[in-house]
């Protein structure tokens, strides 16, 4: 067990609490709840801590992300090993500490495709490949989308995973992509792919809008272009 933290870190950062009471003090302050119960929610607490003040000290320092486009092939095995060559060339010759991979990087994109290339979260082989290249590479990974194979239905599912290996988030996509060009193209993600359910998704980001303004403010007008890294051009209507 760890005691809370008063003391800033070596970056001066001053630490959120993890653990604000010991075990002798959540067992008596919950004299119900099963020890077992207890050291699993603390280890939980724990983790999101850690989690936390990680990604703190990088939006401090600043970061580098990478956004990996995928070309995908036929073989599952083989967009899997492309996509983890590509995240550790990423990391190793670029220094990237967030890595974001496309949907659907490890299956082709179409309905026929999904039933077959689909798996379960986190127990497949993607997710855990993708967990044990995270914790190898000391990443926070964005694991694009994957066909996921649940007891009741298909979903196009993106998943997100901690340095430490660990699956922080999953999004099933909302949003499903259907279109019908008369004369043209028919295409239907959802004859095969379940929409995630109201509420059972829920994003939650709080915007500073006055850091948006100060963001906005650094966008240069044309009196303030840099004809020395870009060229400009009229172009008449």
């Amino acid at each position: 067990m760890t005691t809370p933290v008063d003391e800033p870190d070596d970056d001066g950062c001053r630490l959120c609490e993890p653990n604000k009471f010991s075990m002798s003090h959540l067992k008596s302050a919950n004299r119900n709840v099963p020890m077992w119960m207890l050291a699993e929610l603390n280890e939980q607490a724990s983790l999101i801590f850690t989690i936390r003040h990680s990604m703190s000290k990088m939006a401090r320092a600043g970061f580098r992300i990478a956004l990996l486009q995928l070309k995908v092939g036929p073989s599952k095995a083989d967009n899997l090993a492309n996509a983890l060559t590509r995240i550790r060339s990423a990391v190793r010759d670029n220094g990237a500490r967030v890595v974001a991979l496309p949907e659907c990087f490890n299956s082709p994109y179409g309905t026929q495709h999904f039933a077959k290339y689909a798996e379960e979260i986190p127990s497949g082989e993607t997710s855990r490949s993708l967990s044990a290249v995270a914790k190898e590479l000391g990443i926070y990974l964005i694991g694009g989308t994957i066909p996921e194979r649940t007891p009741t239905a298909t979903y196009n599912t993106c998943t997100v995973w901690s340095p430490e290996g660990a699956l922080l988030a999953t999004y099933r996509k909302i949003h499903l992509f259907d279109i019908n060009i008369p004369g043209g193209i028919t295409f239907r993600e959802s004859d095969v792919v379940a929409e995630a359910a109201d509420g059972e998704e829920t994003i939650v980001a709080d915007v500073d809008f006055g850091k948006v303004d100060e963001v906005r403010a650094q966008i240069p007008v044309f009196s303030q272009r840099r004809t020395d890294l870009y060229d400009t051009k009229e172009q008449k209507s």
